[in-house]
């Protein structure tokens, strides 16, 4: 499982879990889209973690 978590100045905007990192990608992004947070989104970071597989931890600037 993919866990994509979007982050506003360290403080949690959206999360999502899925099969694949780019539906829980896709989730997060609508799910932050669709509340308070919709206009910095440009301004976000991502924190994305996975059970399986060589890298556990990626992190970085939110590109939309």
């Amino acid at each position: 499982m993919f866990n994509f978590t979007i982050l506003f100045q360290g403080a949690e905007v959206a999360c999502a879990e899925a099969e694949h990192y780019e539906d829980a990608r896709e989730q997060a992004i609508e799910d932050a889209s669709g509340g308070s947070y919709a206009e910095v989104l440009r301004d976000c970071e991502f924190s994305a973690t996975s059970d399986r597989g060589v890298i556990g931890q990626v992190t970085g600037p939110l590109f939309i």
